[in-house]
């Protein structure tokens, strides 16, 4: 009876320390340009949010599998990225390169749970350093709760991360759109945020419910990475000497 009841212990304690399988990823497609649209970036920068608030909230995996649907729905094309998973000091970074999907797929299933803080702010100073003195267009994407702090998960001024967002900006020779995508329900990161896609004025802000599904994802992704494209010029008329001598 003992070595019965042993085994039933050792079993349920194994069973409770097994982890659960990842979930499958999202089914989504590469865009492609429709008529009239062209691949509108030439830098991204991706930041996915893995600090303490993020994990212990419970919110980890269905960020992760939206992040990875994103990098799943970017178009091909001629530009260049980067990734960085932070928190804390802690960074999984996949450093700026022309865009290549099986990389940013590793880099993205390969995203461990943080803890300690979220230095937004720190994050943005290192991509600058990626960035400046780079030009045309530009795309920023965070990922995160929007609930700034400094490395141990202490308070940080909101104004100075959205100071160093400017600075990100102004160091860039063209434009940076920032893109934030709110994780969880907290309404002061949201409002962070929404101030954040406000630094310039091509940003945007979503919750992460609205990119939890392929088509979601394809509309921001599309907002974010698309642009319309120069309409083709038309054929200049043949002025009266050319046209006669054209009949000849």
């Amino acid at each position: 009876v003992v070595s019965a009841l042993f085994a039933v212990v050792v079993t349920a304690l194994a069973l409770g320390c097994a982890k659960s399988p990842a979930p499958e990823p999202l089914a989504v497609r590469p865009l492609v340009p429709a008529a009239g649209e062209k691949v509108g970036v030439q830098h991204v920068a991706l930041l996915f949010d893995a600090s303490s608030t993020i994990v212990e909230d419970g919110h980890f995996p269905a960020q992760k599998l939206a992040y990875r649907g994103f990098i799943d729905g970017m178009p091909e094309g001629r530009y260049e990225v980067e990734a960085v998973a932070f928190g804390g000091s802690a960074r999984q970074r996949s450093a700026l390169a022309p865009f290549a999907r099986a990389g940013l797929v590793k880099h993205a299933d390969e995203i461990r749970k943080r803890r300690e803080g979220t230095p937004i702010d720190r994050v943005l100073a290192e991509l600058q350093g990626s960035l400046a003195g780079k030009g045309e267009r530009a795309a920023v994407v965070l990922f995160s709760d929007g609930v700034p702090s400094d490395l141990v998960g202490r308070e940080v001024s909101q104004a100075a991360v959205l100071d160093q967002a400017r600075a990100l900006a102004k160091s860039y020779k063209g434009n940076v759109c920032f893109h934030g995508v709110h994780t969880g329900a907290d309404p002061v990161g949201q409002a962070f945020l929404q101030e954040f896609s406000r630094v310039t004025s091509c940003g945007s802000v979503r919750t992460l419910a609205s990119v939890s599904d392929a088509g979601g994802i394809g509309r921001f992704g599309r907002e974010a990475l698309l642009a319309a494209a120069p309409a083709a010029a038309a054929p200049k008329a043949l002025s009266a000497a050319a046209e006669d001598a054209h009949d000849l």
